[in-house]
């Protein structure tokens, strides 16, 4: 039988840290058949790619892909995999499965997180905190419950469905849209189809962006469905910074259009020093971690070993990406 090559491309260049050998080991497990190697760095990478029928990690760019004549497979280890659908990709018969569902726990305490920080003004009170500044007569007026507030989910996926669990054990009303088949889903109140975004804008408190990056989803959230928005409620996105026209959320903010923002993502990462949004009272700013998790390697090890024997058996993948729908 002949060996399936597998690369498993899945390192920080700016730190030398690679994937450990234990889930290296834990992938070569799953069958006699599999040739595991590992690539360190881009370099590494450029040189054993050619080879390799299945790639496991999201390093992989336009110029390397070019010469990966003989893939057939990418796992990618994040849940959007907008970066790697470039034409040629698009166009190939090379699949791509993301690892949907990986961030689940840690993006909806994330989220959770973020809400009580407003609702109960803890980012207020830490900045009083670090000027020795004692502030109840600043802080009482505004704090709140989320008991009973409305949560606008968009987006509906594994994250968005994590969020909506733990928001009805707050005792929230959640909405949620979802791309398709909103026929009902599990701790949603109301569930509406994509267009009718502009419902839940009018009804959230907190409105959370969990959806993936497409050309349908880019600069989702722009000037005029921030005008829809209460001028109580708090956006938090932990998707993607380019679903937000990051100009229109900042002249809201200013304004007193909405009442504040969660962001774990920007439009460019790092956010630059001088973004207005560093200084903005009223802002949460994380960079880019809602997603980390001491157990993200096991979680995303444990789906790419579940996902090769279904490639080794023929059957269809989990979290197999429509190239066309960008997700």
């Amino acid at each position: 039988m002949a060996q399936v090559k597998v690369l498993v491309a899945v390192f920080r260049e700016s730190t030398g840290w690679v994937l450990d050998d234990e889930y290296v080991e834990n992938i070569r497990t799953v069958d006699p058949q599999l040739n595991v190697t590992v690539a360190v760095d881009r370099k590494d990478l450029a040189r054993r790619l050619p080879e390799a029928e299945i790639v496991f990690g999201g390093a992989l760019t336009s110029d390397l892909l070019a010469t990966a004549d003989k893939l057939q497979w990418i796992q990618a280890t994040s849940a959007g995999v907008d970066r790697l659908l470039t034409r040629p990709v698009r166009d190939s018969q090379v699949q791509i499965t993301t690892a949907a569902g990986v961030h689940a726990i840690q993006g909806s305490e994330h989220v959770l997180g973020m809400m009580l920080m407003f609702s109960r003004q803890l980012h207020e009170c830490l900045r009083a905190q670090m000027d020795a500044r004692w502030a109840a007569d600043q802080v009482r007026p505004n704090l709140d419950e989320l008991y009973e507030k409305t949560l606008g989910l968009v987006g509906l996926g594994a994250v968005g469905q994590e969020i909506a669990r733990r928001g009805k054990a707050f005792g929230m009303r959640v909405m949620a849209v979802k791309r398709e088949n909103a026929v009902g889903a599990p701790n949603v109140d109301v569930l509406l189809e994509p267009d009718r975004l502009s419902d839940l804008l009018e009804e959230a408190d907190y409105v959370v962006l969990t959806v993936p990056l497409t050309p349908k989803t880019r600069k989702l959230i722009g000037t005029r469905e921030l005008k829809k928005m209460k001028p109580t409620a708090v956006l938090i996105n932990i998707s993607r910074g380019a679903v937000v026209d990051e100009p229109a959320l900042i002249e809201a903010l200013e304004t007193g259009r909405i009442a504040g923002a969660g962001l774990d993502v920007f439009t460019e990462e790092p956010l630059r020093a001088d973004s207005p949004l560093y200084r903005m009272p009223r802002v949460i700013l994380t960079p880019h971690v809602a997603g980390s998790t001491p157990h993200y390697w096991r979680r995303c090890v444990d789906l790419f070993r579940d996902n090769l024997r279904r490639y080794l058996a023929g059957e269809r993948l989990t979290n197999l990406v429509d190239k066309q729908a960008g997700y």
